[in-house]
């Protein structure tokens, strides 16, 4: 079998000396470990305000002045074109799908770009991508990456996980409307029955006396 594909690592913030707001005052807490992973992904994209110390509490605050120009940023750079027949699409954490859906499963989707290794050595991965749009009828699709072109002539490999599109990047702006895989009032997690279930193998099981 093929080797796994590097891992890519993303530089992530460091909450541990977190500042102060200017003119003294109380400090605010760190994000949480899942808000700290998706600043640190919009930083990678280039979709961050400066200065944020956190994510907004609703979509709201996504309205602001600096949250709409960092997106719009991200938003007016031009995609590139690939056909999906130049790529090697892999599938990572998730049972293969029909070749109808391939495509349509990467719409929208954050993916890894990566060079093939040689003969016994793991796929290097580039960097970081988001696929912008696909055209199932030319079977290509528009890609976004801040992955330098020199570096990108080499990208030979599409990989699709589960690294998920911050929501950041599905709120309304000047340029784009609201997302159509945004809900209002949409149930998450349990409530909706959208997820896989956990195992919990730390609960012990009450013993049933034996007769």
């Amino acid at each position: 079998p093929a080797p796994p594909p590097a891992v890519l690592r993303v530089p992530a913030l460091q909450p541990t000396d977190w500042p102060a707001p200017p003119g003294g005052g109380r400090a605010e807490p760190p994000p949480s470990a899942s808000d700290a992973r998706e600043m640190a992904l919009l930083a990678y994209f280039g979709a961050l305000p400066r200065g944020v110390r956190g994510l907004p509490p609703s979509s709201r605050g996504y309205a602001s002045a600096p949250w709409q120009a960092a997106i719009s940023r991200l938003l007016r750079e031009p995609p590139l074109a690939a056909r999906l027949s130049e790529l090697e699409v892999r599938l990572l954490h998730q049972p293969p799908l029909p070749e109808g859906e391939l495509l349509r499963s990467l719409n929208a989707a954050v993916v890894g770009l990566a060079a093939r290794g040689g003969e016994g050595e793991a796929d290097e991965c580039l960097g970081l991508g988001i696929v912008r749009a696909v055209d199932p009828a030319s079977e290509s699709l528009l890609l976004v990456t801040p992955v330098p072109p020199a570096a990108l002539a080499r990208a030979a490999v599409l990989l699709r996980g589960s690294l998920e599109l911050p929501v950041a990047l599905l709120q309304p702006t000047p340029l784009t409307p609201a997302s159509p895989y945004l809900g209002a009032n949409a149930l998450r997690g349990a409530g909706a029955g959208n997820k896989q279930m956990r195992s919990r193998n730390n609960i012990k099981r009450a013993s049933t006396p034996r007769g």
